[in-house]
């Protein structure tokens, strides 16, 4: 699944999946998750790539999602919301297994 960015929406929330009423986004990718799973099956999913949008760390995101917080508190409370739901939203939709690799916009889009 490359440049889904189906994440950013997670990156400003607390971690979903964890029995917490989730949003309608989590439940309309859980379930395209789950139809895949049961189309095609597989035991593992890569995701090379642009999961999210990755622009955390500037100001205009800070002020409005972690007001007071430096860029690299934001980053990391972003990165520990839209990780954090992705693990939770393909294990609840039978994908235990993800391997994610970094991209352009985990980088923030700055290479």
């Amino acid at each position: 699944m490359s440049d889904w960015h189906g994440a950013e929406w997670y990156s400003h929330k607390p971690v979903l999946g964890q029995g917490q009423p989730d949003d309608k986004l989590f439940h309309r990718q859980q379930k395209a998750l789950e139809n895949i799973d049961d189309l095609y099956g597989g035991d593992l999913i890569l995701l090379p790539g642009d999961t999210n949008d990755g622009k955390w760390y500037l100001e205009d995101y800070i002020n409005k999602y972690f007001p007071g917080s430096s860029a690299q508190d934001a980053v990391y409370k972003s990165g520990i919301n839209c990780y954090g739901t992705i693990k939770n939203l393909f294990s609840s939709a039978g994908y235990e297994k993800i391997l994610v690799a970094v991209g352009d916009h985990e980088l923030g889009e700055l290479i």
